[in-house]
Parts: C-alpha cells; structure tokens; sequence
C-alpha cells in the first residue's frame, strides 16, 4: 500500500505494530475534548508563532511534552529535530545529548526554560514562562526576558484562570500538551561504572499509547485547513 502522507505513514509503521490495528478516533476521550476549540486554535497559533519567531533557525523540539508541534511540522513537512529522548534528567549531560544546540532556536511548554538553559541555547521559548520568584522583578517584566511565545499575551494570575476562557489560552495550553497521553516513557538515565547509558522505551501502557494514536490522527487531520491561514492573538491572549 502506497503510504500517501505522514500520517499515514506514522500509523502503519509506528502505530499498527505495536497495537496490532489502527484505532478508530474517540472524540469523548479527555485529551480530544481538552483540545478542541479554542485550545486546539490556540495549539496551531503557538506553532505558527513559534516558526515566525525562529527566525529561520533550526527547529528543536526537546523531549515528549513538545510532541504535538512535532506532529504539526509534519503534517505540514516543516523541517525540525524531535528529541523525545531529552528530559530534565538528561538534557545537562553532554555524554547523552552529544550534540550543539547552541545555535537552534528551542521550543519548549514551560515553565523557566532549564532545558534551553542545559543546553545553552541562544535563542529559545516557552508557551508558558513562569520565572522563579528569586528572578528579579525587572526581569521579569522586561519582554527581552519573558521568553513567550506569544510576547505580548499576558501572564495568567493563576495556572487555571478562570476568567473569559479566551484569555490567556496561549499560557494554559503549556498544562495541557504536558498531561496529554504520550508514546514514550520519560528519559533517564543510569551509570554503570564510568559509563552512562540512556533509558528511553516506549511507554508499556498500551492504553495510554492508544489514545496518544488517537490524539495524533485527530490533531492532524484538524490542522489540514488551517495550517495556511494567519492566527492573531490580542494583548490579552485572546486569540482572533
């Protein structure tokens, strides 16, 4: 069978073997109905942002929470580098990463940019930047140091503001593509002896696996009709 997109090919070669069949989408499942509406605009907005924003620079997509912007740029066959292999726990070792990132532009959900900061990237963003209270509050309002996104969408003053549900929603996503069902176990790592070896396996619930299979079909095939078309987004975060 000839494989006609990325998608396509993702689930014949990476889904079905494991699975055994493709799943049919469930849109009652959590994370489809958490990105639907505005949610999912706002999915595709941050990524439309964050391809302005690289300025032409390479793309890194550091480990499995970034997952859904990597299903995005392949749909659309937008060159980057996917490392699901990159956590907290091994992003700082040289030994595991074995490559310079310095020069990428790095996008990241959140929240105070230690793995752009590991990997001594220049150029780096989050969807949701929430500084340590020791970061001055110079910093912190300065827009040179509010590593967002979306710079001029506002802070929420809470994780889950429960205001205008438009307000913000470039920030509250960040929670979002961090809970959803994932492919991958989080990376670690393990010394034996001198030498470190990296622990990275697909993820052994098969059930989370599935619906990470059901969430990747249904982001996808939603984005098609708008991967072309211009999102804004106010002062407020409101995306228009």
């Amino acid at each position: 069978m000839a494989l006609s997109t990325w998608l396509d090919q993702h689930l014949e070669e990476f889904v079905r073997p494991r699975l055994g069949k493709i799943p049919n989408v469930d849109p009652t499942i959590q994370s489809i109905e958490t990105f639907s509406g505005v949610k999912l605009k706002a999915l595709f907005a941050c990524w439309q942002q964050a391809k302005k924003r690289s300025q032409g620079r390479s793309i890194l997509l550091p480990g499995r929470d970034v997952y859904l912007f990597e299903v995005l740029a392949r749909v659309e066959n937008y060159p980057t580098e996917f490392r699901e292999d990159l956590s907290s726990s091994t992003v700082s070792l040289p030994e595991l990463v074995k490559k310079d990132y310095s020069k990428h532009y790095v996008v990241d959900t959140g929240y105070a940019g230690s793995t752009p900061k590991a990997l001594k990237a220049e150029h780096w963003d989050l969807v949701l930047y929430r500084p340590l209270p020791k970061v001055p509050l110079e910093l912190r309002k300065d827009s040179k140091a509010v590593r967002k996104i979306y710079q001029e969408a506002r802070q929420p003053h809470q994780l889950f503001p429960l205001a205008n549900p438009d307000k913000a929603m470039v920030c509250r996503i960040a929670v979002d593509m961090e809970s959803a069902p994932k492919y991958w176990e989080r990376a670690s790592y393990r010394k034996n002896g001198s030498k470190l070896s990296l622990s990275q396996a697909l993820i052994s619930d098969k059930g989370q696996f599935r619906e990470a299979a059901m969430l990747t079909m249904y982001i996808a095939r939603a984005y098609k009709p708008l991967k072309n078309k211009t999102i804004r987004v106010s002062s407020t975060g409101r995306f228009l």
